[in-house]
């Protein structure tokens, strides 16, 4: 046989290895991109679901928000904005869980809600968003406007309290900027997911 009657069965053999080592590249895009898309395709699902829940724990978020009297699709934002309603979500500063509380602040408001503390709790999506759900109550007690409220669950009370002491930052008691990017933006996303909200689920908010 000569030279020229391996070629075919050798290009091909060439061509099948760089599709396994590379994925779908040959199509312009890798598993890694793919994934991406993917997971961006749920997102937006999660905002347009036509189904009667908008996540696995509707159920945690309604009962947290009748205790304190609260829309639960407001609770619903906050969750899918922190984590994607990822009961395993670990921020790099160290927010776990789906409402994202930092482990000393699950442990305080362990404390204050009577929930038998453990530190391995925090990923417990019930115990998570009682926290949660508390901490949120214990901010808007505070504040009684919800994007100061959104602001300081986001970056913290005390910083919220730094802010408003600012005149360049706020008037009468309001926020009229926010100076840390992430957190204007935070306010920004939560406001817009509890509005998509509250018309997908036909929640009448009493405000």
């Amino acid at each position: 046989m000569k030279l020229y009657d391996y070629t075919y069965p050798l290009l091909l053999l060439f061509l099948f290895a760089v599709f396994v080592c590379k994925g779908n590249s040959l199509f312009g895009y890798s598993p890694q991109e793919k994934n991406a898309e993917e997971e961006i395709e749920a997102v937006q699902y999660i905002y347009v679901s036509p189904y009667a829940e908008l996540s696995y724990y509707d159920h945690h978020f309604r009962e947290a928000a009748d205790s304190i009297n609260y829309d639960w699709t407001l609770i619903a934002a906050i969750a899918f904005t922190e984590s994607r309603f990822d009961s395993t979500a670990r921020s790099s500063a160290g927010a776990t869980g789906v409402m994202q509380l930092m482990p000393a602040t699950f442990e305080w408001a362990c404390g204050k809600t009577g929930i038998p503390y453990n530190k391995d709790n925090i990923t417990n999506p019930e115990m998570n968003i009682q926290c949660g759900v508390y901490y949120l109550s214990f901010c808007y007690d505070q504040f009684l406007i919800w994007d100061t409220v959104y602001a300081a669950y986001n970056a913290g009370h005390s910083q919220v309290r730094k802010w408003l002491s600012d005149e360049t930052l706020s008037k009468n008691g309001r926020l009229t900027d926010i100076p840390f990017a992430e957190t204007k933006a935070y306010v920004s996303r939560v406001s817009q997911a509890r509005e998509k909200y509250i018309k997908l689920m036909e929640v009448d908010t009493n405000e």
